[in-house]
């Protein structure tokens, strides 16, 4: 510090000094501040909210500070949706879709545009969302949301743009940086890769593509319906209805077999929930069993529940009755092909005063353990591949086969196994050894309230 320096902090200190007063003091210790409460009245949204006609919600919040229009949009989306070993895809989509200009207008026109009109759009992907936004002069308004909306609705994804943004993400994901830490950083990557652990998450699992590429999570259920749609699209306990049983003589074996694939629209269609349905009405037809089947778009909420309906009156004492589901599974729903939900209170109240005593159902599906609580009765097996959180899965094209249900169907064709418990057992045992290889958890598991053992 220089002498005038010293000079100048000097004259400060009496200034400073003056301006206390004789009852200002400095508090001993910072939780001896005192400070005015305060006070903070949130406005109500529904001042805000409109509901627009396709569904989506939208707030719109005036400020008129400044002649300026901000737009942002939420997207349901994000990098759970893509294969694990496709590490970046949602990321360079989110930044491709803005980069990379629309069908009409090339990236270099864009960029150049939006500069002219002072305005900004910005789009992005995340692990489970994504994201759009624009900013805008007011009196450039319409051209910027024409801009906004071609740019969300028809990407170009320009292929030399594409092209420059892949070799920065290699350079990011394994190359070498321009700065030490960021060398480190990607060497602690590597190292977390090659001890199994996923690419940009140390923590996450590993990648879990086969040579084919063919080993998926069954994805997370997704509907962007508005929830009261959603609500109107659930049986719950609440329809639960009483249904008369079969006057046909007892002895009977009986099955509902139901698997789905292919949902109403794309984004939800699964792999092999068809296969599984095809091997387990196979193997139970071969059992003696009379099998409804309902696949893909068969299984539509009607159809479930008249094919429930009827399973429901079989199953009277003396009769054996067989269940099994493989398709989407979420918060303790199974899915129509229709998207209706299917609760496990409606369907275990369905089978709550049934007098059969030698049940079995099976569920191949994601978050399906809620079945098990619901149908937990005596006289019953009950096998499901995953609990209230966990996920099942598609093994390889050579399993074709949900994991859980190729593992049921090797216990029966090759391991021999006549009991379900001891198919169950294995099933259970073989999905955990499988989802220590490849790095995931699972919990399959299943109930036995059957005394005995319960063939087939």
């Amino acid at each position: 510090m220089t002498r005038r320096d010293w000079l100048r902090y000097a004259s400060a200190v009496p200034v400073l000094a003056a301006g206390l007063r004789a009852d200002d003091t400095i508090p001993a210790h910072p939780q001896d501040l005192k400070f005015k409460p305060l006070v903070y009245d949130p406005p109500e949204p529904d001042g805000y909210r409109h509901e627009l006609p396709n569904g989506a919600v939208a707030y719109l919040v005036e400020d008129h500070t400044l002649p300026l229009v901000d737009v942002s949009a939420l997207i349901r989306g994000g990098a759970y949706l893509t294969p694990r070993s496709s590490w970046g895809l949602a990321q360079m989509t989110g930044s491709q879709m803005r980069v990379g200009g629309t069908v009409s207008i090339s990236p270099r026109d864009l960029d150049e545009e939006l500069a002219f009109l002072a305005s900004d759009i910005g789009t992005s992907f995340g692990d489970t969302s994504g994201s759009a936004s624009m900013s805008c002069l007011k009196a450039n308004l319409d051209r910027t949301l024409e801009l906004f909306f071609d740019v969300l609705k028809n990407p170009r994804f320009d292929e030399q743009r594409f092209q420059l943004a892949g070799h920065a993400h290699q350079r990011d994901r394994g190359g070498v940086g321009q700065h030490p830490i960021h060398d480190r950083v990607q060497h602690l990557r590597r190292v977390a890769e090659q001890a199994g652990c996923g690419g940009d998450d140390p923590t996450a699992p590993a990648d879990l593509t086969a040579t084919d590429g063919s080993i998926y999570q069954r994805p997370e259920f997704i509907d962007t319906r508005p929830e009261a749609e959603q609500l109107a699209h659930t049986l719950t306990a609440a329809d639960v209805f009483a249904v008369a049983p079969t006057t046909e003589k007892d002895a009977g074996k009986y099955a509902l077999v139901i698997g789905i694939s292919d949902y109403e629209g794309t984004v939800n269609d699964l792999t092999y929930c068809d296969d599984d349905a095809v091997d387990w009405r196979n193997y139970l037809q071969g059992q003696g069993y009379t099998v409804t089947t309902l696949i893909d778009g068969a299984a539509t909420r009607a159809a479930i529940e008249a094919a429930v309906a009827t399973l429901a009156a079989q199953s009277i004492a003396g009769n054996e009755i067989v269940f099994t589901y493989s398709g989407h599974g979420s918060r303790g729903n199974m899915i129509s092909s229709d998207l209706t939900y299917i609760s496990n209170a409606w369907f275990g109240g369905m089978f709550a005063g049934v007098a059969s005593t030698k049940m079995a159902f099976n569920f191949d599906a994601c978050q399906i353990g809620a079945f098990g609580t619901a149908l937990n009765a005596p006289g019953r097996v009950i096998a499901l591949a995953s609990d209230t959180k966990r996920y099942s899965y598609d093994g390889t094209a050579d399993m074709a086969n949900g994991v859980f249900t190729y593992y049921q169907m090797v216990g029966f064709d090759q391991q021999g196994f006549v009991f379900a418990e001891d198919d169950d057992a294995y099933a259970v045992a073989e999905m955990f050894a499988w989802a220590k290889t490849y790095h995931v958890k699972v919990a399959p598991y299943y109930i036995d309230a059957y005394e005995g053992s319960l063939d087939y």
